[in-house]
C-alpha cells in the first residue's frame, strides 16, 4: 500500500485531475517523515484546471508549501520527450483511474474507440522504463468494471514492459482519507460526482494494481500500438445519419434501428460525398478528440 514505499525515493503522480490525491499523498509522506521528493502532474494546463476547479490555486500552493513540485501539461505516454523529465528517476509512480478521453457519441467499449485505451497503458508503461529505478513501485488504480481502460489492459501492458504484478487490493485499503475521485474531463467546474458510484462502475470495485519494475537487461519488443479504423473501413462498414450518429452495419438490429445516440440534427441517412465528409470528420475525431467525462 502507500506506507510500504521506500521513504527516500522520489515519487511521481501522473494524471491527477484536480491534484487532490497528490495533496493528500504529500501530507501522508510528511506525517511519515519521507524524505523523497514528490512530483505531482496534471494532463491539463493550469488555465484549463482553473476553469474546472475553483480550488486549484489553493491546492497547488498547499502542495508547494509541503515541498512538492507541480507540473502541468504532462502526457504520461511522452515522458521521454518532456524536458522536465530529463535525468529524473523515480522509485514510485501513481496513476489513478487512467482514461484516454472520450469521443463524443461513442461509449468506451465501442470497437471504434477501444484502441485508444489499450494504447494508453502500453505507452504509459513503456515510457516509465526510462524513469523508474529497478525495483521501483508502480500503482495504477482502476475500476474492475471499467470498459475503457480495463484491468486486463493494465496488467497486460505492465507485464509486456517488465513490470511484475505484485498484488491487487481494494482501493479503500489505501491509507488516504477523504480522497475522492474527480471528473477530470468535465467542463463544469462545479460538477462533482456522487461518491458512491459513477456511471455503471460501482465504487466497491475500485482496485489498486501494484507492480515492481524488474528489467532483465535485454531490448524490449516494439510496443503493439493499435490504429483507428481506416477511412475506407468506416465507409464500408458504417451507416451515417445527418444527426451525427454513426453505427456499425452489424449493430443496426431492430432493437437499435430507431435509436440515435445524442442526436444533434435531422435524422437522414447520408450517402455518397456527404457520407464521406462525415467519415473523414469522424476519423480526425478518433485521433484528436478528448471530450465527455472520465474519472481521475
Amino acid at each position: 500500500r502507500l506506507e510500504i514505499i521506500d521513504p527516500t525515493v522520489d515519487v511521481l503522480v501522473v494524471g491527477d485531475a484536480n491534484l487532490s490525491f497528490s495533496m493528500l499523498l504529500a501530507k501522508h509522506r510528511l506525517a511519515f517523515c519521507h524524505t523523497g521528493r514528490l512530483v505531482a502532474t496534471t494532463f491539463e494546463t493550469l488555465e484549463t484546471l482553473r476553469q474546472r476547479y475553483h480550488e486549484i490555486d489553493d491546492t497547488i500552493k498547499e502542495l508547494q508549501d509541503s515541498g512538492a513540485t507541480v507540473w502541468h501539461g504532462v502526457d504520461c505516454t511522452r515522458l521521454a520527450v518532456d524536458a522536465r523529465c530529463r535525468n529524473q528517476k523515480f522509485g514510485a509512480v501513481y496513476y489513478n483511474f487512467p482514461h484516454a478521453g472520450a469521443v463524443r457519441g461513442f461509449f468506451d467499449a465501442h470497437p471504434f474507440v477501444r484502441w485508444r485505451h489499450e494504447n494508453l497503458m502500453h505507452l504509459f508503461f513503456r515510457a516509465l522504463c526510462g524513469f523508474v529505478t529497478p525495483g521501483g513501485s508502480v500503482k495504477v488504480s482502476s475500476n474492475s468494471l471499467a470498459t475503457g481502460v480495463r484491468f486486463s489492459d493494465i496488467i497486460g501492458a505492465a507485464t509486456f514492459n517488465e513490470f511484475v504484478h505484485i498484488e491487487t487490493a481494494p482501493f479503500k485499503e489505501w491509507q488516504l482519507r477523504r480522497y475522492h475521485r474527480s471528473f477530470g474531463d468535465k467542463r463544469d467546474a462545479r460538477h462533482r460526482p456522487e461518491m458512491d458510484r459513477y456511471t455503471s462502475q460501482r465504487a466497491d470495485h475500485d482496485m489498486v494494481y501494484s507492480f515492481c519494475y524488474a528489467p532483465i537487461g535485454t531490448p524490449l519488443p516494439q510496443v503493439p500500438i493499435k490504429r483507428p479504423p481506416a477511412v475506407s473501413d468506416l465507409l464500408e462498414a458504417t451507416k451515417v445519419c445527418l444527426c451525427g450518429y454513426i453505427s456499425e452495419e452489424g449493430m443496426r438490429t431492430s432493437k437499435f434501428m430507431h435509436y440515435h445516440y445524442k442526436a444533434s440534427g435531422a435524422h437522414r441517412i447520408c450517402e455518397g460525398a456527404e457520407k464521406e465528409r462525415a467519415i473523414q470528420d469522424l476519423y480526425q475525431r478518433f485521433l484528436s478528440e478528448i471530450s465527455g467525462q472520465h474519472v481521475g
